[in-house]
Formats: structure tokens, sequence, C-alpha cells
């Protein structure tokens, strides 16, 4: 691709404009060599109404940014691509777990998928289990961060 956009520049184009950069994302993944993205597409087609733009603009543009372990949250209205690995990531200033349980608690999830874009790979689960993985991440960087903050605290 010649020039991948940031999601507020997306946002900032007219709507023609807009509509011709989906195409050329669509195009992009479909002759890549990326397997990732090529069925993360084919699910968005399959599962999708609407609000495609979430993959093709904000999931997208962050699977070029970061290798990372991401949830990834399908619904028939759009998608949710949350971070794993990193205790500080941020979602319009929410805390990635907090995000993650405002979604759950209002918007209907169809499907859940783990992520691993360093190597390529998807891999569907449960619900259930989709919860567990979140539960622990939020544990095990809870106490990571109070564990620095009482470090740093004790050190004055």
């Amino acid at each position: 691709m010649k020039k991948l956009l940031l999601p507020t520049e997306y946002y900032n184009l007219e709507e023609n404009k807009r509509e011709k950069y989906l195409k050329k994302v669509i195009t992009f993944i479909e002759k890549s060599n990326n397997p990732l993205l090529k069925q993360m597409l084919i699910i968005c087609n399959n599962k999708m109404n609407s609000h495609k733009a979430d993959f093709l603009v904000h999931d997208f543009h962050t699977l070029f940014e970061i290798e990372n372990r991401f949830l990834w949250m399908v619904r028939k209205s759009g998608t949710q691509l949350l971070a794993l690995d990193d205790p500080t990531c941020e979602k319009d200033n929410w805390k990635w777990y907090n995000w993650f349980t405002a979604i759950q608690r209002n918007i209907k999830t169809e499907l859940y998928y783990l992520v691993d874009n360093k190597n390529k790979t998807i891999k569907k689960i449960s619900e259930a289990k989709a919860i567990q993985l979140m539960e622990e991440l939020n544990d095990k960087y809870y106490t990571d961060l109070e564990q620095t903050t009482h470090y740093h605290s004790s050190l004055s």
C-alpha cells in the first residue's frame, strides 16, 4: 500500500475517498502474503453487516504498528482489537480491561479470537475463555503495576 492512513486521517476524508481507501485496503489484503489478514478479512466478510472500517482502518492500522497478541472481538456491527501484552494499553482513554468489560456489558459480541500478530496466526476461542484470559491478564498487570508503584513510592 502506498500510504497507510491513521484512523483520524481516514475520518477526515470525504465519503467517496473513504470508500476508495477501504477498497484499496481490501485489495492489498487479498494480494498480500499475510495469512492472518486474509483470514480476518474472510471472517469480517462472513460475519459483519456494517462498520467494516473497524477492521479495515482501526485493526489494520494496529496490526501494522504492533507485533503483539490480541483479543479480537467480532460483532455484526464491528470489531474490537485489544492488545494482550501491554499493561498500559488504552482505547479512547479507557484501560484495556475496562474497555473489554464495557464492550461485554453493552455490545453483543458474536465471536472471539486470539490473534498472534508476530506469528500471523488466529484461533477462535469461547466467550468464557476470552473472559478468563482478560481476567488473568488484569490480575497479572494490576499486581505488576501495583508493585511498581509501591516500589517507586518506597524510594521517596
